[in-house]
């Protein structure tokens, strides 16, 4: 018996690596910034369109650079993508702290885009390939489901003091995040790569130049249906996203104290580990059809915006959209890699991202607008709406799927 559960536990030990990128993804979760950022935005002067025009020009950033910059961290060293991105959002934060314009606002965003396209796939990466290494790597699973149940337990508590601490003193949420964000920067050194990830890059560095290329101009052709389902997801997480944003300055207008908009956000993160805790048995109830499912009821809380307004509403849609949201990500992920063959997936993978930020460069704008011209309602009410509209051409590319 003791035998038996040492042999659990050693074949449960991770390598340091992986331990110090989940480290620093919970830091990260306690950054305060992030669930009041748009009351932030706000409190400088920003109008909703300018917001949306904000993160359109943040999307065309990443659109154009992350799939560049993801290949010079494959030839050159995740571990120098990862240090810089670090510390050009460091900078990030206190160019945001100084602005007090929109131009001077959109040179933020802009470091900011810069730095996630320096670390974006990277931490992926680098844990794969420390788990690889000690072929522990059908661990994987296991590791990123825990350490993303440890993330949202800690956004739980974040989003409560976060909303707190701007009703007090905004001035506690920059100084706290710059504390998370160096201390970030400074872990991102130890990072170690072994010499598998040099091996590794001599190896890719010839097929790459055979094949990249090839990809961008076959993969209209080749991976029509994984292009269809990536731009179908597209439309949920710019959802999400502004749905996100939004929250806490609906949730006021709706007559809540801006300190208890955090409380809603903690609750639907409730709800997501409960969903998440059962999802085996939920996806048994429902069999295959649980993302139509789910993404139907969405659509209907959304289109009932057109008819019902309130508080109440508006926190049960809230807190149920990002609780179906973070239920549906590890499904509309794994039928994405599904559609994918090994040898193209960190490809494919970068042109998804891609794919996903010109859609949001041009959507951003327009829910900004909206609520501009229409307000909260009608503009996410049109929102479920179109999410009604996209399940007949999902039915029909479904079909034509099972033809082929």
């Amino acid at each position: 018996m003791f035998n038996q559960k040492r042999k659990k536990r050693l074949s449960l030990e991770i390598p340091t690596n992986v331990k110090l990128i989940n480290w620093i993804r919970i830091l990260k979760a306690t950054v305060l910034l992030w669930p009041v950022i748009t009351l932030i935005y706000l409190s400088k002067g920003l109008s909703f369109l300018e917001i949306g025009t904000l993160n359109s020009i943040g999307s065309l950033i990443i659109a154009f650079l992350e799939v560049p910059l993801g290949m010079v961290a494959d030839r050159l060293g995740r571990k120098r993508n990862f240090i810089i991105g670090q510390g050009l959002t460091i900078v990030f934060l206190v160019v945001l702290f100084l602005s007090r314009h929109f131009f001077e606002i959109v040179v933020a965003e802009v470091i900011f885009s810069v730095a996630t396209c320096f670390i974006s796939g990277t931490d992926t990466s680098i844990v794969y390939d420390s788990l690889k290494y000690e072929k522990k790597e059908k661990e994987y699973g296991k590791i990123l489901s825990s350490n993303s149940s440890a993330v949202i337990f800690v956004s739980i508590f974040v989003a409560i003091i976060a909303t707190y601490a701007y009703s007090k003193n905004r001035n506690y949420i920059y100084l706290w995040s710059l504390l998370i964000y160096t201390i970030v920067f400074l872990s991102s050194f130890f990072i170690n790569e072994e010499a598998i990830y040099k091996e590794e890059k001599k190896a890719k560095s010839e097929t790459e130049k055979k094949t990249i290329k090839h990809h961008l101009f076959t993969m209209l052709s080749t991976y029509k249906t994984f292009i269809f389902v990536s731009l179908f997801s597209a439309l949920i997480i710019l959802l999400i996203s502004n749905l996100y944003q939004f929250s806490s300055p609906i949730l006021v207008r709706n007559g809540m104290p801006v300190e208890f908009t955090g409380y809603i956000i903690a609750l639907s993160k409730i709800v997501s580990i409960l969903l998440l805790r059962n999802s085996d048995q939920i996806i048994n109830l429902i069999k295959n059809n649980v993302f139509i499912f789910l993404t139907l009821v969405l659509a209907c809380l959304l289109a009932g915006l057109l008819f019902v307004n309130g508080m109440i509403y508006w926190s049960i849609l809230i807190c149920l959209s990002f609780s179906i949201s973070d239920f549906l990500q590890p499904i509309i992920s794994k039928q994405l890699n599904e559609l994918i063959d090994s040898h193209n997936r960190t490809t494919m993978l970068s042109i998804t991202s891609l794919l996903d930020n010109a859609f949001f460069t041009v959507g951003d704008p327009v829910v900004g607008y909206g609520i501009d011209k229409v307000g909260y309602n009608k503009t996410f009410g049109i929102f479920g709406v179109l999410l009604f509209l996209s399940f007949p051409i999902n039915q029909l590319a479904k079909k034509k799927r099972t033809k082929s």
